[in-house]
């Protein structure tokens, strides 16, 4: 790590293009600012990143590298397949995606994709050849332990460690078991640091030197804000969302509604087609039998005609008989001439139906063709509806015992300041005094100097006076056991003057991290309820 100033830069992210949904909102997103920060001020050599998942940290991490044209090497170590906190996940190609980003935004880089487990990677590389190694593999206890054991060798004294998920955040109810470690590690590494929020990140140093400086150049406190920041935009995203999907369950309402008319203009005209084809049934009834009836009566004119014929040649006075018969045979045929006009009419009138019936037939396979499309488009709408609700339900929840829990701990930092205060009242009271004791030891020492002067000269001048000088000689040990106690009770003092100002600056950094701690948690309860909202 370098001495000189650590510089905080505002990367653009490239891979928000292709997934931003699980870049921008991935739990480990509220740590990408920091990451690229630390790659373009440490400037790794080798970095080895054991579970990638979408690439959220690897692409902060390779965006660094890019922009600032280092050489650095990147490996992602992962089988893509994901652990039990996230197998519901891994529903999709997520291999693919990660490679996909990789190959468009990172070509030039050297940026690898080891698609193995943890235990087979780590035969690729040497002791003490990593700079930087991330851990956010499986987040069961017992693995993120062999995890470490297996690759710390692995890093140089003057690397880092970095473990995720190390927040006291519950998932799926009990804390993760990388929580458990990271408290165990700390228990037993003193050169660590951590950022509370986006589930926690926690940083494992070798080197006391390399620990310090990264302690000495970094404000820690800068990434719990730009998290802060973040998080505020994501919840106006969800208003605008919300207020987007409002609109959607109108339009999707709308629709219904138009779907229900249609429908009902769709019975109604399926009614009438029945009626009209019925009726059609009827008209084509009655045509067979004006045919059969016409058929009839040309039978029944011929047979008259063949009787005429009869009747004329064997009776010519039958004329006046005949000539009734031949009106009875004219008024015959006119009525079979308008009879089969009027059949003519009923054809006409039958292919007209038959031709309105046809184009109705189109017509309404084209409307239930509508409604099939409207259907399918209502189901998909109705459920993504149902899950964005079910998402705003989970946000107003975990809002409403957040906004509880703040309160409480703001009352925890009103009562930590005032008794911060009481404290350095009375450690400037006991700074007071010591101060008082330390003056009248240093009168009384220059008291006994004089004593011890005068009894020097008492000594030389005259040898009678031992009884006075053995008075003096008690008075000057009853001083120095007067001084001895005093001196210890100043010791005494100073001791609980110190412990007084250590207690002092604990209460001052427990303040800092409980203003930290709830807004960094605000943010990684709200990506606890989007994961528990997946999984169900």
């Amino acid at each position: 790590m370098t001495e000189d100033r650590w510089v905080h830069e505002t990367p653009v992210f490239e891979s928000d293009g292709y997934n931003p949904a699980m870049m921008r909102y991935s739990p480990w997103a509220g740590h990408r600012p920091f990451a690229y920060d630390y790659v373009a001020n440490v400037r790794p050599a080798c970095i080895v990143e054991l579970g990638s998942y979408y690439g959220c940290s690897s692409f902060a991490f390779l965006q660094a590298v890019k922009d600032f044209g280092l050489s650095s090497a990147f490996w992602a170590v992962d089988t893509w397949e994901g652990d039990s906190f996230t197998e519901s996940d891994y529903r999709e190609d997520i291999c693919g995606q990660y490679r996909q980003i990789q190959d468009a935004c990172f070509a030039g880089q050297k940026a690898h994709m080891l698609r193995m487990t943890f235990d087979e990677a780590a035969a690729r590389f040497a002791d003490a050849s990593i700079d930087l190694l991330h851990i956010d593999g499986s987040h069961r206890y017992e693995d993120v332990r062999h995890d470490y054991a297996s690759w710390k060798d692995k890093v140089k004294p003057d690397g880092a460690v970095f473990f995720h998920d190390i927040g006291e955040d519950l998932l799926f109810g009990e804390p993760m078991g990388s929580h458990r470690f990271w408290q165990e590690l700390k228990g037993r590494e003193p050169l660590t640091v951590e950022f509370p929020f986006s589930f926690g990140l926690g940083i494992l140093f070798f080197r006391r030197d390399v620990y310090e400086n990264f302690l000495d150049r970094v404000d820690l406190q800068l990434y719990q804000q730009l998290a802060n920041r973040e998080d505020a935009r994501n919840r106006d995203a969800l208003r605008r969302q919300y207020f987007e999907n409002r609109d959607l369950q109108f339009w999707v309402k709308d629709l219904q509604r138009q779907l229900e008319e249609k429908q009902t203009h769709l019975e109604a005209y399926g009614a009438d087609t029945a009626r009209k084809e019925a009726w059609i049934g009827e008209l084509q009834e009655d045509v067979r039998n004006y045919r059969e009836l016409t058929e009839s009566k040309e039978g029944y004119i011929a047979e008259l005609q063949e009787t005429i014929c009869g009747y004329e040649e064997t009776a010519a006075g039958k004329d006046a008989w005949i000539g009734e018969l031949q009106e009875d045979v004219r008024k015959c045929e006119q009525l079979t001439e308008s009879k089969e006009t009027y059949i003519r009419e009923l054809q006409e009138t039958i292919r007209g139906y038959e031709e309105t019936a046809a184009g109705k037939d189109a017509w309404i396979g084209e409307l239930q063709e509508d409604v099939r499309k409207y259907e399918k488009l209502t189901e998909s709408k109705e459920t993504y509806i149902r899950e964005l609700q079910e998402t705003i339900r989970g946000y107003e929840e975990t809002a409403a015992g957040k906004d509880a829990w703040i309160r409480e701990l703001q009352e925890d930092v009103r009562q930590c300041t005032e008794l911060t205060e009481n404290k350095e009242a009375y450690i400037r009271e006991l700074q007071k005094t010591i101060r008082s004791y330390e003056e009248t030891v240093a009168g009384k020492d220059a008291w006994i100097a004089e004593l011890q002067e005068a009894v020097r000269k008492y000594g030389e001048d005259t040898a009678g006076k031992d009884a006075w000088i053995r008075a003096l000689e008690q008075r000057l040990a009853e001083a120095e056991a007067e001084s001895g106690r005093r001196e210890a009770r100043i010791r005494e003092l100073e001791d609980a003057l110190r412990q007084l100002n250590t207690e002092a600056g604990a209460l001052r950094q427990y303040r800092a991290a409980v203003e930290q701690t709830w807004l960094g948690r605000r943010m990684s309860r709200r990506m606890e309820t989007q994961l528990g909202t997946e999984e169900a």
